[in-house]
């Protein structure tokens, strides 16, 4: 039996028309009118709310050699996390922390090598009263204390969103009328995300700049010292935008079960987390290795764009890995 079939034949069990099935799940007449004449498929989103309305197993609606109704138990259906509009408020008023803190802490790691850059440059020229040795000692302690700050807002934040860790890796639904809510509230903010990545994007586009202008200089002196402290200030600057706007942006999408949070997407994460945390660990341990063992502060900076760049191909790679395995 199709899935087709058994969506009339537990619509009709339940009394509801096309209509009454519709708006239980939030879709058009027309969408279950297709479902009901083979034209087209649920998503998977869908048919859990199906499965949930019907009271019966998602095996039973996608496997059509199961003829026979599988009901859910109670404790099973019981299971199915639904949120009210308070919850969903004050997970929105968390994520805009969540934001900052995540967004900052990023910002001062990029910017923790600033210090060091600068008073060992001025001190190289003679042009403060440090010696090299000095110079770096204090340059490398305020990196410390930076990075200190960032991480210690990273665990601040983890700790923030805790309870919230099912939305990216779990099914809930929403009460009725607080998706409504939460659509509203995004197409809000639709100008000001606009801005933002715009913003974002130009600053770090333009965050070479600096160095590129130094060449043109017969004195060192500008790109001996400001070059590139001036373009580390640029790209953490648009990245504290992007990042921002980003984690604000991905909080509609978790409550909306859209974008990179669909069940499918969910399924994936953990190993995306995996990968991500051992190779962002590789790559801090390389960095900070790289810059005492040769003290090369000066140039082990270039370690994270180019990371970042590496990390987007990687990810992409295991996406089509991850989708053909899934095909097959």
């Amino acid at each position: 039996m199709i899935l087709a079939d058994k969506i009339i034949i537990n619509r009709k069990r339940l009394n509801l028309t096309q209509e009454a099935l519709a708006e239980e799940i939030n879709v058009s007449r027309q969408a279950v009118s297709k479902w009901e004449g083979a034209q087209s498929i649920p998503e998977m989103e869908k048919i859990i709310l199906l499965s949930n309305l019907f009271g019966v197993s998602v095996d039973y609606l996608i496997r059509d050699e199961i003829e026979d109704i599988e009901y859910l138990d109670s404790e099973q259906f019981s299971k199915t996390k639904k949120l009210s509009v308070e919850e969903v408020n004050t997970f929105l008023e968390k994520s805009m922390r969540s934001s900052s803190y995540v967004s900052l802490g990023v910002m001062l790691c990029i910017l923790s090598p600033v210090m060091l850059i600068l008073l060992t440059s001025l001190s190289s020229l003679n042009m403060i009263n440090l010696s090299e040795i000095g110079s770096s000692s204090i340059g490398i302690t305020i990196l410390l204390i930076l990075v200190s700050i960032g991480v210690g807002l990273f665990i601040i934040n983890s700790y923030l969103m805790k309870e919230y860790e099912f939305l990216e890796k779990e099914y809930f639904e929403l009460n009725y009328g607080v998706e409504g809510i939460v659509k509203q509230k995004q197409k809000l903010r639709k100008k000001e995300n606009i801005v933002n990545i715009t913003t974002g994007v130009i600053l770090l586009i333009l965050s070479p700049l600096p160095v590129i202008i130094s060449q043109s200089f017969t004195s060192q002196f500008f790109s001996d010292v400001y070059a590139v402290p001036l373009l580390l200030l640029t790209v953490s600057i648009g990245t504290y935008i992007i990042i921002r706007n980003g984690i604000r942006e991905n909080s509609y999408f978790k409550l909306l079960q859209e974008q990179d949070y669909t069940m499918e997407k969910k399924r994936r994460s953990k190993i995306y987390g995996k990968i991500s945390a051992i190779y962002w660990l590789s790559i801090t341990t390389i960095f900070l290795a790289y810059s005492f063992v040769y003290n090369g502060w000066h140039n082990s900076w270039m370690i994270w764009p180019i990371s970042g760049v590496l990390f987007t191909v990687i990810m992409a790679i295991v996406s089509v890995l991850l989708k053909e395995d899934e095909d097959n």
